[in-house]
């Protein structure tokens, strides 16, 4: 009898006397290398991991992922996509799509793991809407085309400048809304997670919408549940996670509760001081402020108490939360007159966030894992994460865009 027969005799002995949770357990003490060997030993075993650990438990999956993120001996595969004809903005990214919003109007839409283009959304189409509102295109300031985004499995949101909020279909790209809910704002802040979406207007004002699923139709609907005019002074970024809103603004955090779609009300506020991109993982809140407020600060929002305050010696610019890993990237200053091959790569620092929400843990002793990212003249790197690999984009005048992804699950 071959090895691979006695294998299989094996594990059909233990399921003839209902004994499967024998298996169960012996592929649940597995790393994620071995699950990763297990899977190519035959069709068996890798539709058992991929059912039985993969989809039943993702908690324990969660965990083997953590793992691989903090792992020393693990060295994330390196690679580049290349947008060259296009000058890449803002990213946004879940396991199936990866979203580059450019300085013109477009969003490139891409295969994640393989770089492959899916498509383009294009804003320009959409600019009917925007001449009902402005007449005098001149009006536009030079971030006018500038476009940011989120996505999920349903669908991708483009906010632009302009003040312009659209929704597209994620599989077929089809445009689901469109409108300037913020009136000729700077859309600066845009999440979506499950059925709920929220954007940020410059000035201060709040949008938040449902996607609903409806039986006749195939694709979702986009309802608009709220629109808050000018509720802080302004707004620089949001974040949200299906619940609760958080908003960073010049001068602080405020926590936002959207249980009741139709009539948020604030739950708590704390002086962070300027806030350029902020994040949360309830209850704790993250905070970036570039040059006028360096560091990344840790705050409890129940509490209202800082916990943490780390990288006070750097101007750190996003912020990105997957799972339980948040990631931070500096901004470069940059003088005019300096030449290109002076100036240092920026950092991206990644963290284990149970870690750094932890009071008993020093912060000279947090885990961080950095990665230097390729400079780019006049560029500094904007960040997303999906579960296993970290995305960065540069750009440069003259050659476009790179998105620059360390891949940590090499398996």
């Amino acid at each position: 009898m071959t090895q691979e027969g006695s294998h299989f005799q094996f594990f059909q002995y233990l399921e003839s006397f209902n004994l499967v949770y024998i298996k169960l357990e012996i592929f649940l003490c597995l790393d994620y290398k071995s699950l990763h060997k297990a899977r190519q030993v035959c069709k068996d075993w890798n539709d058992f991991i991929k059912e039985e650990i993969w989809s039943s438990r993702p908690f324990h999956t969660r965990r083997l992922l953590s793992e691989c993120w903090r792992q020393s001996d693990n060295e994330p595969l390196y690679r580049v996509i290349e947008c060259p004809n296009d000058l890449g903005f803002y990213l946004a990214v879940n396991n199936k799509t990866l979203g580059l919003g450019t300085k013109n109007y477009k969003t490139l839409v891409l295969n994640p793991s393989s770089g492959d283009s899916l498509g383009t959304l294009e804003m320009n189409s959409l600019d009917a809407v925007i001449d009902e509102l402005i007449p005098d295109p001149n009006v536009h300031d030079e971030e006018a085309h500038d476009v940011q985004l989120d996505v999920n499995d349903q669908i991708i949101v483009t906010v632009a400048g302009s003040g312009l909020v659209a929704v597209w279909d994620r599989r077929t790209l089809r445009l689901l809304y469109s409108s300037c809910p913020h009136g000729l704002d700077n859309v600066l802040g845009v999440r979506v997670i499950g059925d709920f979406m929220v954007t940020g207007g410059s000035h201060g004002s709040i949008a938040a919408f449902s996607i609903i699923s409806v039986a006749s139709h195939s694709t979702p609907v986009v309802k608009e549940e709220c629109n808050m005019n000018r509720v802080h002074r302004a707004i620089s970024h949001i974040d949200s996670d299906g619940t609760r809103v958080l908003v960073g603004t010049e001068r602080e955090l405020v926590l936002w509760d959207f249980s009741e779609r139709a009539a948020p009300q604030i739950q708590s506020r704390v002086r962070s001081g300027q806030v350029c991109c902020c994040v949360m993982s309830f209850p704790h809140a993250f905070c970036t402020g570039l040059f006028l407020n360096y560091g990344v600060q840790v705050w409890d929002m129940e509490k209202q108490e800082k916990i943490r305050h780390i990288h006070t010696d750097l101007s750190m610019w996003v912020l990105t939360i997957k799972n339980n890993i948040l990631a931070t990237s500096m901004s470069v200053l940059r003088d005019e007159e300096m030449e290109e091959e002076s100036l240092v790569s920026p950092s991206i620092f990644i963290h284990d966030i149970p870690e750094l929400v932890d009071l008993r843990v020093k912060t000279e002793m947090l885990w961080v894992k950095e990665l230097k990212c390729p400079i780019e003249q006049f560029s500094d790197p904007h960040i997303a994460l999906n579960t296993t690999s970290l995305f960065a984009v540069t750009k440069n005048a003259e050659q476009g865009s790179k998105i620059h992804v360390w891949d940590f699950w090499n398996y």
